[in-house]
């Protein structure tokens, strides 16, 4: 009697088929993902009622942030912001150092900087909280690394009860130096 197959034969055949059909399914199941652009118009982020407070290495707090609303578009660096309000604390102290609030305003999320387009109040505290200065005015930039904040619009400053109007300003918080540009009118009350 003939044989029609061998022991060896058959776990070849059986090996074939198995790696054959691991084969097929392999290609039968693979997926390809292909990456679908979000359209440049439409926000990749969408955030609403934030507070947000940053704290340094040894716990202080930094500075706080609350807005209405904040987008971020695709492939930008910028989070534009609703109804923004920021406290900056001072490390050292721990008193509030910079109020600033606007109705609309863009941050910079690799450079930090920040962009106050409108309506906007900011409030330096000194040591001496009757000598705060307030600065109203519109698009006003931030350098945050700089401690540093510029314009070349009109604002308002106001100390006590005087005001200075001038068209563009510069405030070095590092020297807590008020440089007016332009234009100036001064209404001083002793």
């Amino acid at each position: 009697m003939n044989k029609f197959y061998s022991s060896k034969s058959f776990q070849f055949f059986s090996i074939v088929i198995i790696s054959s059909l691991c084969v097929l399914l392999n290609s039968l199941t693979v997926i390809n993902f292909h990456k679908i652009d979000i359209p440049r118009a439409s926000p990749q982020y969408n955030a609403t009622g934030i507070n947000a407070s940053v704290y340094s290495a040894s716990g202080k707090l930094i500075y706080n942030l609350q807005s209405k609303s904040a987008l971020e578009y695709p492939d930008q660096d910028k989070i534009y912001l609703q109804q923004l309000q920021i406290k900056v604390h001072d490390e050292s102290s721990d008193a509030v150092e910079y109020y600033l609030n606007a109705n609309s305003a863009w941050v910079n999320r690799i450079t930090k900087d920040v962009f106050l387009q409108e309506s906007v109040a900011i409030t330096i505290n000194n040591d001496n909280l009757s000598k705060a200065i307030h600065i109203s005015g519109n698009n006003i930039k931030i350098l945050a690394n700089k401690n540093y904040i510029y314009s070349a619009e009109s604002i308002i400053a106001n100390q006590g009860k005087s005001s200075v109007f001038s068209k563009g300003f510069s405030y070095d918080g590092k020297q807590q130096m008020l440089l007016l540009e332009s234009a100036v009118k001064i209404v001083y009350y002793k």
